[in-house]
């Protein structure tokens, strides 16, 4: 019925984000404004993550090593205190979308 298509889209749609509690358990800190470094391998056609700038704003490091992101632009624009970003091994086509990362050292 149609109450169960719009669950099941609903969770769909949940799925593609990485949810607060795996934010947590990836950080170990309960307080996601509190992290400043994450690590992550994560395939970026699979998995949204351009609002992660939001949900963790003081997020200065990123370590997405041996992830699937193929253009910045799947960063987001909402990293704008990111100074260090680690995407070895991660497939990178094109640095579109950099100006987005304005703090990038």
């Amino acid at each position: 019925d149609v109450e169960d298509l719009e669950e099941e889209s609903e969770l769909a749609l949940m799925a593609q984000f990485l949810s607060d509690e795996t934010l947590i358990a990836l950080t170990g800190c309960e307080d996601l404004g509190e992290v400043r470094r994450l690590e992550v391998q994560i395939n970026a056609d699979d998995l949204m993550i351009r609002d992660l700038g939001y949900r963790i704003p003081h997020l200065t490091e990123l370590k997405m090593n041996g992830s699937n992101v193929s253009s910045i632009r799947d960063l987001g624009i909402s990293l704008t205190q990111l100074r260090v970003l680690w995407l070895s091994r991660s497939g990178l086509a094109t640095v579109d979308g950099i100006a987005a990362l304005p703090m990038l050292t």
